[in-house]
Protein backbone atom coordinates (compact mmCIF):
# COMPACT_ATOMS: atom_id res chain seq x y z
CA UNK A 1 0.00 0.00 0.00
CA UNK A 2 1.28 3.48 -0.82
CA UNK A 3 0.00 5.38 2.24
CA UNK A 4 0.12 9.16 2.77
CA UNK A 5 2.92 11.37 1.46
CA UNK A 6 4.11 11.85 5.05
CA UNK A 7 4.25 8.10 5.71
CA UNK A 8 5.99 7.43 2.38
CA UNK A 9 8.67 10.05 3.04
CA UNK A 10 9.23 8.75 6.57
CA UNK A 11 9.67 5.23 5.21
CA UNK A 12 12.01 6.48 2.47
CA UNK A 13 14.11 8.26 5.09
CA UNK A 14 14.31 5.07 7.13
CA UNK A 15 15.55 3.11 4.10
CA UNK A 16 18.16 5.77 3.33
CA UNK A 17 19.45 5.94 6.88
CA UNK A 18 19.74 2.17 7.07
CA UNK A 19 21.63 2.05 3.76
CA UNK A 20 24.05 4.80 4.79
CA UNK A 21 24.78 3.78 8.38
CA UNK A 22 23.92 0.09 8.83
CA UNK A 23 25.68 -3.02 7.63
CA UNK A 24 23.71 -3.13 4.40
CA UNK A 25 23.15 -6.67 3.08
CA UNK A 26 21.85 -8.25 -0.12
CA UNK A 27 18.64 -9.07 1.75
CA UNK A 28 18.25 -5.41 2.72
CA UNK A 29 18.72 -4.38 -0.90
CA UNK A 30 16.13 -6.92 -2.07
CA UNK A 31 13.64 -5.57 0.49
CA UNK A 32 14.27 -2.00 -0.63
CA UNK A 33 13.84 -2.99 -4.30
CA UNK A 34 10.52 -4.66 -3.43
CA UNK A 35 9.31 -1.53 -1.60
CA UNK A 36 10.30 0.68 -4.53
CA UNK A 37 8.46 -1.65 -6.93
CA UNK A 38 5.21 -1.36 -4.95
CA UNK A 39 4.44 2.18 -6.09
CA UNK A 40 5.77 5.00 -8.25
CA UNK A 41 5.21 7.28 -5.21
CA UNK A 42 7.73 5.17 -3.26
CA UNK A 43 10.29 5.60 -6.04
CA UNK A 44 9.73 9.34 -6.35
CA UNK A 45 10.01 9.91 -2.58
CA UNK A 46 13.11 7.75 -2.18
CA UNK A 47 15.05 9.17 -5.12
CA UNK A 48 14.22 12.78 -4.27
CA UNK A 49 15.27 12.18 -0.68
CA UNK A 50 18.44 10.45 -1.88
CA UNK A 51 19.27 13.42 -4.10
CA UNK A 52 18.62 15.93 -1.35
CA UNK A 53 20.68 13.91 1.12
CA UNK A 54 23.65 13.62 -1.23
CA UNK A 55 23.65 17.39 -1.73
CA UNK A 56 23.35 18.47 1.88
CA UNK A 57 26.51 19.89 3.43
CA UNK A 58 25.88 17.82 6.51
CA UNK A 59 26.75 14.68 4.58
CA UNK A 60 30.26 15.89 3.88
CA UNK A 61 30.71 16.75 7.55
CA UNK A 62 29.39 13.40 8.67
CA UNK A 63 31.62 11.54 6.22
CA UNK A 64 34.60 13.47 7.49
CA UNK A 65 33.73 12.60 11.06
CA UNK A 66 33.29 8.96 10.05
CA UNK A 67 36.78 8.91 8.59
CA UNK A 68 38.17 10.30 11.85
CA UNK A 69 36.23 7.74 13.80
CA UNK A 70 37.74 4.94 11.74
CA UNK A 71 41.19 6.23 12.69
CA UNK A 72 40.35 5.48 16.31
CA UNK A 73 39.36 8.86 17.72
CA UNK A 74 36.43 8.91 20.12
CA UNK A 75 34.74 5.79 18.74
CA UNK A 76 31.85 5.62 21.18
CA UNK A 77 31.10 9.34 21.14
CA UNK A 78 31.56 9.36 17.36
CA UNK A 79 28.94 6.72 16.80
CA UNK A 80 26.48 8.56 19.04
CA UNK A 81 27.14 11.88 17.31
CA UNK A 82 26.90 10.29 13.88
CA UNK A 83 23.52 8.74 14.56
CA UNK A 84 22.16 11.89 16.22
CA UNK A 85 23.42 14.17 13.47
CA UNK A 86 22.21 11.78 10.79
CA UNK A 87 18.74 11.74 12.30
CA UNK A 88 18.68 15.54 12.47
CA UNK A 89 19.92 15.89 8.92
CA UNK A 90 17.44 13.35 7.63
CA UNK A 91 14.62 15.11 9.49
CA UNK A 92 15.55 18.36 7.72
CA UNK A 93 15.77 16.61 4.39
CA UNK A 94 12.39 14.92 4.92
CA UNK A 95 10.81 18.34 5.27
CA UNK A 96 12.33 19.44 1.99
CA UNK A 97 11.40 16.21 0.26
CA UNK A 98 7.83 16.44 1.56
CA UNK A 99 7.52 19.92 0.13
CA UNK A 100 8.91 18.73 -3.17
CA UNK A 101 6.48 15.81 -3.19
CA UNK A 102 3.52 18.09 -2.52
CA UNK A 103 4.40 20.91 -4.89
CA UNK A 104 6.09 19.12 -7.77
CA UNK A 105 3.89 18.54 -10.83
CA UNK A 106 2.37 15.08 -10.96
CA UNK A 107 3.13 12.66 -13.81
CA UNK A 108 0.57 12.54 -16.60
CA UNK A 109 -0.87 9.09 -17.36
CA UNK A 110 -1.41 7.51 -20.76
CA UNK A 111 -2.78 4.10 -21.71
CA UNK A 112 -3.91 1.98 -24.62
CA UNK A 113 -6.58 -0.71 -24.67
CA UNK A 114 -6.16 -4.18 -26.18
CA UNK A 115 -5.40 -3.78 -29.89
CA UNK A 116 -4.78 -0.02 -29.68
CA UNK A 117 -1.62 1.96 -30.36
CA UNK A 118 -0.89 5.61 -29.63
CA UNK A 119 1.99 7.97 -30.43
CA UNK A 120 2.91 10.76 -28.01
CA UNK A 121 4.96 13.76 -29.15
CA UNK A 122 6.79 15.63 -26.38
CA UNK A 123 7.58 19.34 -26.50
CA UNK A 124 11.31 18.64 -26.89
CA UNK A 125 10.75 16.64 -30.09
CA UNK A 126 10.97 13.20 -28.45
CA UNK A 127 8.34 10.61 -29.37
CA UNK A 128 6.88 7.67 -27.47
CA UNK A 129 4.76 5.04 -29.22
CA UNK A 130 2.58 2.89 -26.97
CA UNK A 131 1.75 -0.63 -28.11
CA UNK A 132 -1.33 -2.64 -27.18
CA UNK A 133 -2.48 -2.76 -23.54
CA UNK A 134 0.19 -0.37 -22.26
CA UNK A 135 0.21 2.03 -19.32
CA UNK A 136 2.86 4.67 -18.63
CA UNK A 137 3.30 8.01 -16.90
CA UNK A 138 5.38 11.01 -17.95
CA UNK A 139 6.87 13.78 -15.82
CA UNK A 140 8.70 16.49 -17.79
CA UNK A 141 10.10 19.56 -16.04
CA UNK A 142 12.79 22.10 -16.81
CA UNK A 143 15.39 19.87 -15.15
CA UNK A 144 14.40 16.31 -16.04
CA UNK A 145 12.27 14.00 -18.17
CA UNK A 146 11.03 10.82 -16.50
CA UNK A 147 8.78 8.01 -17.72
CA UNK A 148 7.34 5.14 -15.66
CA UNK A 149 6.37 2.14 -17.80
CA UNK A 150 3.88 0.32 -15.60
CA UNK A 151 2.73 -2.26 -18.13
CA UNK A 152 3.11 -3.21 -21.77
CA UNK A 153 5.48 -2.05 -24.49
CA UNK A 154 6.67 1.34 -25.74
CA UNK A 155 9.06 2.66 -28.38
CA UNK A 156 11.16 5.70 -27.42
CA UNK A 157 12.81 8.06 -29.88
CA UNK A 158 14.57 10.55 -27.64
CA UNK A 159 15.91 14.00 -28.41
CA UNK A 160 19.10 13.91 -26.36
CA UNK A 161 19.72 16.77 -23.93
CA UNK A 162 22.50 16.25 -21.35
CA UNK A 163 21.03 19.07 -19.24
CA UNK A 164 17.63 17.32 -19.05
CA UNK A 165 18.20 13.57 -18.56
CA UNK A 166 15.59 11.23 -20.03
CA UNK A 167 14.99 8.28 -17.69
CA UNK A 168 12.61 5.34 -18.05
CA UNK A 169 11.69 3.40 -14.90
CA UNK A 170 10.48 -0.13 -15.64
CA UNK A 171 10.28 -2.88 -13.04
CA UNK A 172 13.49 -2.83 -11.03
CA UNK A 173 15.50 -1.19 -13.83
CA UNK A 174 16.36 2.40 -14.68
CA UNK A 175 17.05 3.15 -18.37
CA UNK A 176 18.97 6.35 -19.10
CA UNK A 177 19.04 7.80 -22.62
CA UNK A 178 22.41 8.63 -24.17
CA UNK A 179 20.89 9.74 -27.49
CA UNK A 180 18.97 6.80 -28.92
CA UNK A 181 15.92 4.88 -30.10
CA UNK A 182 14.86 1.91 -27.98
CA UNK A 183 11.93 -0.32 -27.06
CA UNK A 184 10.99 -1.43 -23.54
CA UNK A 185 8.54 -4.27 -22.91
CA UNK A 186 7.39 -5.14 -19.38
CA UNK A 187 5.13 -7.90 -18.14
CA UNK A 188 4.74 -9.74 -14.86
CA UNK A 189 7.60 -12.15 -15.59
CA UNK A 190 10.32 -10.11 -17.25
CA UNK A 191 11.58 -6.86 -18.68
CA UNK A 192 13.02 -6.65 -22.20
CA UNK A 193 14.97 -3.68 -23.56
CA UNK A 194 16.08 -3.49 -27.21
CA UNK A 195 18.32 -0.72 -28.53
CA UNK A 196 17.36 0.21 -32.10
CA UNK A 197 19.94 2.97 -32.46
CA UNK A 198 22.37 4.93 -30.29
CA UNK A 199 23.15 4.01 -26.69
CA UNK A 200 21.45 3.69 -23.31
CA UNK A 201 22.62 3.16 -19.74
CA UNK A 202 20.90 0.60 -17.50
CA UNK A 203 21.09 0.28 -13.72
CA UNK A 204 19.02 -1.08 -10.88
CA UNK A 205 16.19 1.26 -9.89
CA UNK A 206 17.77 1.97 -6.49
CA UNK A 207 21.40 2.07 -7.63
CA UNK A 208 22.91 5.33 -6.27
CA UNK A 209 25.60 5.38 -8.98
CA UNK A 210 23.90 5.16 -12.40
CA UNK A 211 27.15 6.06 -14.12
CA UNK A 212 28.48 2.61 -13.15
CA UNK A 213 25.69 0.66 -14.85
CA UNK A 214 25.56 -1.29 -18.09
CA UNK A 215 26.07 0.53 -21.39
CA UNK A 216 24.07 -0.89 -24.30
CA UNK A 217 24.42 0.06 -27.95
CA UNK A 218 22.63 -0.59 -31.24
CA UNK A 219 21.42 -4.19 -31.54
CA UNK A 220 21.79 -5.03 -27.83
CA UNK A 221 18.82 -6.77 -26.21
CA UNK A 222 18.64 -6.97 -22.41
CA UNK A 223 16.31 -9.44 -20.70
CA UNK A 224 15.83 -9.13 -16.93
CA UNK A 225 13.82 -11.40 -14.65
CA UNK A 226 13.56 -11.45 -10.87
CA UNK A 227 16.70 -13.59 -10.67
CA UNK A 228 18.84 -12.83 -13.71
CA UNK A 229 19.89 -10.28 -16.31
CA UNK A 230 21.32 -11.17 -19.71
CA UNK A 231 22.37 -9.25 -22.82
CA UNK A 232 22.50 -10.59 -26.37
CA UNK A 233 23.09 -9.14 -29.81
CA UNK A 234 20.24 -9.07 -32.36
CA UNK A 235 20.50 -8.42 -36.09
CA UNK A 236 18.84 -5.45 -37.74
CA UNK A 237 16.48 -7.89 -39.50
CA UNK A 238 15.46 -9.52 -36.22
CA UNK A 239 14.79 -6.16 -34.59
CA UNK A 240 12.74 -5.02 -37.58
CA UNK A 241 10.63 -8.18 -37.29
CA UNK A 242 10.21 -7.87 -33.54
CA UNK A 243 9.00 -4.28 -33.77
CA UNK A 244 6.91 -4.49 -36.94
CA UNK A 245 3.97 -3.71 -34.63
CA UNK A 246 4.96 -0.05 -34.99
CA UNK A 247 3.61 -0.19 -38.57
CA UNK A 248 0.64 -2.37 -37.65
CA UNK A 249 2.13 -5.72 -38.67
CA UNK A 250 3.35 -8.93 -37.02
CA UNK A 251 6.23 -10.72 -38.72
CA UNK A 252 6.95 -14.37 -37.83
CA UNK A 253 10.12 -15.98 -39.15
CA UNK A 254 10.10 -19.73 -38.46
CA UNK A 255 8.25 -19.23 -35.16
CA UNK A 256 6.40 -22.00 -33.30
CA UNK A 257 2.61 -21.74 -33.27
CA UNK A 258 2.72 -21.27 -29.49
CA UNK A 259 4.70 -18.02 -29.92
CA UNK A 260 2.45 -16.82 -32.73
CA UNK A 261 -0.64 -17.41 -30.61
CA UNK A 262 0.90 -15.60 -27.63
CA UNK A 263 1.54 -12.53 -29.80
CA UNK A 264 -1.93 -12.47 -31.34
CA UNK A 265 -3.50 -12.78 -27.90
CA UNK A 266 -1.86 -9.47 -26.95
CA UNK A 267 -3.82 -7.67 -29.65
CA UNK A 268 -7.22 -9.35 -29.64
CA UNK A 269 -10.04 -9.95 -27.19
CA UNK A 270 -10.76 -13.20 -29.06
CA UNK A 271 -8.26 -15.58 -27.51
CA UNK A 272 -6.46 -18.42 -29.24
CA UNK A 273 -5.55 -21.65 -27.42
CA UNK A 274 -3.15 -24.37 -28.52
CA UNK A 275 -4.32 -27.77 -27.32
CA UNK A 276 -1.25 -30.03 -27.66
CA UNK A 277 2.53 -29.96 -27.99
CA UNK A 278 2.59 -31.19 -31.58
CA UNK A 279 0.46 -28.23 -32.69
CA UNK A 280 2.42 -25.85 -30.45
CA UNK A 281 5.74 -26.84 -32.08
CA UNK A 282 4.52 -26.39 -35.67
CA UNK A 283 6.60 -23.66 -37.34
CA UNK A 284 5.18 -20.55 -38.99
CA UNK A 285 6.79 -18.08 -41.43
CA UNK A 286 4.29 -15.39 -42.39
CA UNK A 287 3.32 -11.75 -41.99
CA UNK A 288 -0.09 -10.62 -40.66
CA UNK A 289 -1.74 -7.36 -39.64
CA UNK A 290 -1.94 -7.05 -35.86
CA UNK A 291 -5.71 -7.59 -36.11
CA UNK A 292 -5.31 -10.55 -38.49
CA UNK A 293 -6.40 -13.33 -36.14
CA UNK A 294 -8.77 -14.80 -38.72
CA UNK A 295 -6.01 -14.74 -41.36
CA UNK A 296 -3.79 -16.79 -39.06
CA UNK A 297 -6.60 -19.22 -38.21
CA UNK A 298 -7.25 -19.86 -41.91
CA UNK A 299 -3.52 -20.43 -42.51
CA UNK A 300 -3.31 -22.82 -39.55
CA UNK A 301 -6.15 -24.91 -40.94
CA UNK A 302 -5.65 -24.75 -44.71
CA UNK A 303 -1.85 -24.54 -44.99
CA UNK A 304 -0.51 -26.09 -41.80
CA UNK A 305 -3.22 -28.76 -41.64
CA UNK A 306 -4.12 -28.07 -38.01
CA UNK A 307 -7.57 -28.58 -36.52
CA UNK A 308 -9.54 -25.47 -35.57
CA UNK A 309 -12.55 -25.43 -33.22
CA UNK A 310 -14.59 -22.65 -31.62
CA UNK A 311 -15.32 -23.39 -27.95
CA UNK A 312 -16.80 -21.07 -25.33
CA UNK A 313 -15.56 -17.88 -26.99
CA UNK A 314 -12.08 -19.28 -27.70
CA UNK A 315 -10.47 -20.66 -30.82
CA UNK A 316 -8.73 -23.96 -30.07
CA UNK A 317 -5.95 -25.11 -32.40
CA UNK A 318 -4.81 -28.73 -32.21
CA UNK A 319 -3.16 -31.53 -34.19
CA UNK A 320 -5.38 -33.28 -36.75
Amino acid sequence: MSGSAKDINARAADWLQRREFWNWSDEDQASLDAWLEESWAHRVAYHRLETAWSRTSRLAALRGFRAGEEEGAARGAGRFFLRTAAAAALFAVIGGASALYIWQPKPKSYSTATGERETLSLSDGSQIQLNTNTRLRILATGAERQVWLDQGEAYFEVTHDPKRPFTVWAGNKRVIDIGTKFVVRKDSAKLELSVIDGRVGVTGASDPHPEDGLRLSKGDVLVATANSTSVRKASAKALASDFSWRRGMLVFDDMPVSRVIAEFNRYSSEKLVVADQAAARTRVSATFPVNGVEDFVRLAHRVLGLKVERKDGETVISSP
